[in-house]
């Protein structure tokens, strides 16, 4: 059972770092995160967002007027008054909001107008510039990018991008299908028919694909979530959403800056929606419980069976936290 006041620990290792959970104040789901440093953090869910100030102490509802229905999947925050948001959803559902009064109004700066458009999630360098993912509307990667902040977005010309094979798509599962490295690096994983990565070396303008040997094939199925530590080493996770406890061909690794692929070797993890570096250190999560890595993805500990969709970790690694069904939201000590 969780418990709504005070923290509950679920990792017995006291030389491993432990969840605490926090009230949220929400029962929603919350697959959207962006924590700014030890304080400050912004959790998407359904309607708005939810943020703390003070470390996970207190969190806050933060209503967007005329978005009750919508569920948000991604959001970019850049301290406890600027954040962008963005709702998941086909056709006009898929929408990119921002605030720079710490949620007290909002501007609507981007709706999807493709009938079969459908937001994934988005990653940026920086305050300026960010690029976001959505399924396919010309059978090629869909790519829009921002270079004022979020206020204006554009769509990278289809022609310059690579094709999508048949029943390949993105997961809106936690935000982090997309993730940028660096000054100009940038990624997408894919899912369905086919599980690839794409990567782009130049702030999203262009972008070439790998094969990959993540779990392929059914609509459920693929890569989820990817990270990289540096320019040249990275990871990704995913597998099957509807077998969340059960994990074969689900985490793979690259040393070469996402250009080749491959499994990881004697790891063993259920379906992991979310992937992150803590430094050196690698977390994991999903619906199924959570892990850590102290030798970069060799090897995993537990961190117990708390369910997570989404997590976050702020620039300067301070702030580490999860969150995902029932509003629930752990911070990581």
């Amino acid at each position: 059972m969780i418990l709504l006041l005070g923290l509950e620990t679920y990792c017995q290792d006291t030389k491993t770092p432990q969840w605490q959970l926090q009230f949220s104040g929400v029962t929603s789901s919350i697959r959207g995160a962006s924590a700014v440093n030890a304080d400050v953090c912004w959790l998407g869910t359904q309607g708005g967002l939810i943020r703390t100030t003070d470390g996970g102490a207190n969190w806050h509802k933060i209503n967007i007027p005329g978005a009750d229905s919508l569920d948000f999947r991604d959001v970019q925050a850049f301290g406890d008054q600027e954040c962008i948001a963005m709702s998941a959803g086909s056709g006009g559902a898929s929408r990119i909001y921002k605030t720079l009064d710490g949620g007290a109004t909002w501007k609507l700066v981007k709706q999807n107008t493709h009938e079969n458009g459908f937001y994934n999630g988005m990653a940026f360098w920086g305050e300026n510039t960010g690029v976001l993912a959505g399924d396919p509307v010309y059978s090629t990667l869909y790519i829009l990018k921002t270079t004022d902040g979020g206020d204006t977005w554009r769509e990278i010309d289809p022609d310059k991008l690579p094709l999508l094979q048949g029943g390949e798509y993105g997961f809106a599962a936690s935000g982090t299908h997309i993730a940028v490295q660096g000054s100009d690096k940038a990624f997408v994983g894919t899912g369905g028919s086919v599980a690839r990565i794409f990567y782009s070396d130049d702030q999203g303008e262009s972008w070439k694909v790998a094969d990959t040997p993540m779990i392929s094939g059914a609509s459920s199925q693929g890569t989820f979530s990817v990270a990289f530590q540096n320019k040249e080493y990275g990871m990704a996770v995913g597998g099957d959403y509807t077998k969340e406890q059960e994990g074969h061909d689900n985490m793979i690794v690259s040393y070469d800056g996402g250009k080749t692929w491959q499994l990881t070797v004697g790891v063993d993890l259920d379906f992991r929606s979310c992937i992150a570096f803590v430094g050196s250190k690698v977390i994991a999560v999903g619906p199924s419980g959570s892990e850590i890595s102290f030798d970069g993805g060799r090897s995993f500990v537990s961190l117990g069976n708390m369910g997570f969709h989404t997590l976050t970790v702020s620039p300067d690694g301070e702030g580490v936290w999860a969150a995902g069904a029932g509003g629930v939201v752990g911070r990581l000590e």
